[in-house]
C-alpha cells in the first residue's frame, strides 16, 4: 500500500505521519514516558496535510482520536494484533493498548463533519 494513501480529497491514510512512517502522530515520547500529543504537536507533524478533514494514522497501535480546532478529526483506529511493543527511539518506552483484543474504528461523514465510533 502506498504511504500516504489518498482515499479522497478529505481523507489521507498513512502509517505514522504523512512524511515519516515511524513518527508518532498522536503521542509524544519524553524522558517521563509516553503522553498524548498536544494539538500544536499534531498540527506540526501533519504539516501540509493539516487541512484534511480525516487524517488516518497508525504505528503506535494505540486507539485514539483528536478533534483539531480546524474541525478535522485525526484518527488512529488501533491495531488488530500486537497490543504492546517496546522501542528505544528518543527514549526507551512501551506502546501499550492495555488489551489483547482487536481494535478498530468506524468513521462516518456526517454532513461534512467526520465522526468516529471506536
Amino acid at each position: 500500500m502506498p504511504s500516504p494513501l489518498e482515499i479522497s480529497k478529505d481523507v489521507l491514510a498513512f502509517h505514522g505521519s504523512p512524511t515519516d512512517g515511524l513518527t508518532y502522530l498522536l503521542e509524544k515520547v519524553d524522558p517521563d514516558g509516553v503522553r498524548p500529543a498536544t494539538e500544536r504537536e499534531v498540527m506540526d507533524r501533519l504539516g501540509d496535510e493539516s487541512e484534511r478533514k480525516l487524517p488516518l494514522c497508525g504505528h503506535t497501535h494505540i486507539q485514539r482520536s483528536m478533534r483539531l480546532s480546524t474541525g478535522a478529526l485525526v484518527l488512529n483506529p488501533g491495531s488488530v494484533g500486537w497490543p504492546v511493543y517496546d522501542d528505544d527511539a528518543l527514549f526507551p518506552h512501551l506502546m501499550e493498548s492495555g488489551t489483547p483484543h482487536a481494535r478498530y474504528a468506524i468513521a462516518e461523514d456526517s454532513s461534512g463533519r467526520w465522526l468516529a465510533e471506536i
